[in-house]
């Protein structure tokens, strides 16, 4: 059952479980919404956990209804995080976080705002990245691609050429077929469709 918490002018959507004080929350990335994690749902209330499941501001479940660039610092994002776990009057927390969702998980950390015990993370460094790091890689079809989305319009307008390539290259199946990664924007969301298999669930994306 999808939930709704009220933050200013917009509503974040979320899944709790309920039950257990033994509560992780898992926190997507790009471009994954919340249902991402669904089979880690099932693992983790097998074992007696308490989950909450968000989907994240400007999500499609959380959409805000007049975005501005400045709604998605991480002061915004990880103020989120901490508004829920008070909401829901929640001690204390372990997070398990993937991809754009550790950048969140990890200022949340360093904010020390709400009690986190542990944090897992999953594609997304041991440590609260800054600009200077994404700044200094480079590979052959560009710079990173979070660097890349630091210019909104031109990022947006690459994307939007082609959302149905865009949406199949994020999940498309290279594993084992990629020895040295390119995280540029063109090499992930534009990628070759006779090369990767689609992923099993491929036929569940409505697009």
């Amino acid at each position: 059952m999808i939930n709704e918490f009220k933050i200013n002018d917009f509503t974040l959507s979320y899944y709790d479980s309920g039950g257990s004080n033994d509560v992780v929350m898992l926190l997507h990335g790009f471009p994954s919404p919340y249902f991402f994690w669904n089979e880690i749902i099932n693992e983790l209330e097998k074992k007696g956990k308490r989950v909450l499941a968000l989907e994240q501001r400007g999500y499609p479940l959380s959409l805000l209804k007049s975005p501005d660039i400045h709604d998605f610092n991480i002061e915004n994002l990880s103020s989120d995080i901490e508004s829920l776990i008070d909401y829901l009057e929640i001690d204390e927390v372990s997070i398990i976080a993937h991809d754009w969702g550790t950048i969140v998980a990890w200022a949340v950390l360093q904010r020390n705002i709400v009690e986190v015990n542990n944090l897992v993370s999953v594609c997304g460094g041991t440590e609260f990245p800054n600009t200077s790091i994404y700044e200094r890689l480079v590979f052959p079809n560009g710079k990173h691609y979070i660097s890349s989305f630091q210019n909104p319009r031109t990022s947006s307008e690459y994307l939007d050429s082609d959302v149905d390539n865009f949406i199949r290259s994020a999940y498309r199946d290279t594993f084992g077929l990629i020895n040295n990664p390119d995280l540029s924007m063109k090499s992930i969301f534009n990628g070759d469709k006779s090369k990767y298999e689609p992923l099993s669930f491929e036929n569940k994306l409505d697009i």
